[in-house]
């Protein structure tokens, strides 16, 4: 079940291919498993192309699972401190 309309959801994936990096946190993908992917064509969102952002996912102590890691591009920082 949606909680947005399509106009917006359009809207998401047109951000997504504007900007080079999504930021994220390791519960949210747990809890939702997903797709950062841009899922319309160029001309449907009004762009010249698309392009997949890529993503940094934040985490505390524990790590992510390997079907956590499936067809994300994973930047991993260890050690960043608070």
């Amino acid at each position: 079940k949606w909680i947005t309309n399509a106009a917006s959801r359009k809207d998401v994936h047109r951000l997504r291919s504007v900007h080079q990096l999504l930021v994220t946190s390791v519960a949210t993908v747990r809890a939702d498993n997903p797709l950062y992917t841009v899922r319309h064509g160029a001309e449907e969102l009004g762009l010249a192309d698309i392009r997949n952002p890529d993503v940094i996912i934040l985490k505390s102590e524990s790590d992510l699972t390997d079907a956590e890691r499936q067809s994300l591009n994973i930047f991993q920082f260890n050690n960043i401190q608070k």
